[in-house]
């Protein structure tokens, strides 16, 4: 079982699309953290235990900079 952090750790996106005016987002991290796009060394025992599940792999792949996109929107929606 996963959780839903693992597609959309912030999902002020989906907020926004079904047209929330007021969102709270508590972080965990100061305002300034960003993810780094590293490379995972766990990437290829997940490739091998999701590899079913390509959609989900690519989802992975692609986690910080969705994670930074959401935090950048949090902070433009801030000002």
């Amino acid at each position: 079982m996963l959780d839903g952090g693992m597609a959309d750790a912030i999902p002020i996106f989906k907020a926004l699309e079904e047209g929330w005016q007021k969102i709270i987002v508590v972080f965990t991290r100061e305002a300034s953290y960003r993810k780094k796009e590293k490379v995972n060394p766990y990437l290829a025992a997940t490739n091998f235990v999701y590899r079913k599940y390509p959609k989900f792999l690519e989802l992975i792949k692609g986690r910080a900079k969705r994670y930074n996109d959401a935090i950048e929107t949090v902070a433009r929606l801030e000002q």
